[in-house]
């Protein structure tokens, strides 16, 4: 948690010189200070990795709580996204509004351009 913490205020931690390049023991110059957070960073992620479902879980969140159809208790994700997409506003109806109002009167518009002119449609 501290890591991204740190990263978080990386630009404020580096501006007033909090954190400095590390000197390398093996030869001149020195380390980017952000690409050495980046790296443990993501060293952490690969030690937790195979326990992140039981990390989760220790929390007890409810799936209510998570409001994630990836994270469903049960297992059954698949059902789980279907059923959610099933209840957004915009899947509520076979073809929105806004294809009614905007874009379909443009495909028309066209379609009577071509059938005036004779040409065929340029796709």
């Amino acid at each position: 948690y501290l890591l991204t913490v740190v990263e978080a205020a990386l630009v404020d931690l580096l501006s007033f010189g909090l954190l400095r390049p590390a000197r390398t023991h093996t030869g001149p110059g020195s380390t980017d200070p952000a690409r050495s957070l980046r790296l443990a960073i993501d060293d952490l992620c690969q030690i937790l990795l195979p326990n992140a479902i039981g990390l989760s879980d220790a929390f007890g969140f409810t799936d209510w709580e998570l409001d994630s159809a990836l994270g469903v208790y049960d297992g059954q994700v698949y059902e789980a996204l279907w059923a959610r997409a099933q209840t957004e506003p915009l899947n509520q109806t076979e073809v929105t509004e806004a294809y009614v109002d905007s874009i379909r009167p443009m495909l028309q518009r066209g379609q009577r351009q071509v059938a005036k002119t004779g040409e065929k449609a340029k796709l």
